[in-house]
């Protein structure tokens, strides 16, 4: 987590492609299928399938950095939330 606008924070997640995936219902068939953007269209749905408390709902897309059996992408979060606020100033990381 790092800090962006104010009241936003950038996320940055590496997951393995198969969990990745599964956040996104299923919509890829191969890891060479994916963007170096991808579009959530339910992002309430992405974030609850996340399991990361702190990692907040996305805001517009997935920005891709690294594609393989292991994806790392960042997005922007809608807004920061208690939970994500003390874990940003108590230094945790996801």
């Amino acid at each position: 987590m790092s800090p962006g606008t104010e009241g936003r924070r950038y996320i940055f997640i590496e997951q393995s492609f198969d969990k990745f995936n599964e956040c996104l219902s299923n919509i890829f068939f191969s890891y060479f299928d994916i963007d170096s953007e991808v579009t959530v269209k339910d992002s309430k749905s992405f974030s609850t399938k996340l399991g990361v408390a702190i990692a907040g709902i996305p805001r517009g897309t997935l920005k891709i950095s690294s594609i393989g059996k292991t994806i790392k992408y960042n997005y922007i979060v809608v807004s920061s939330n208690n939970t994500m606020n003390k874990a940003y100033d108590d230094g945790m990381s996801l």
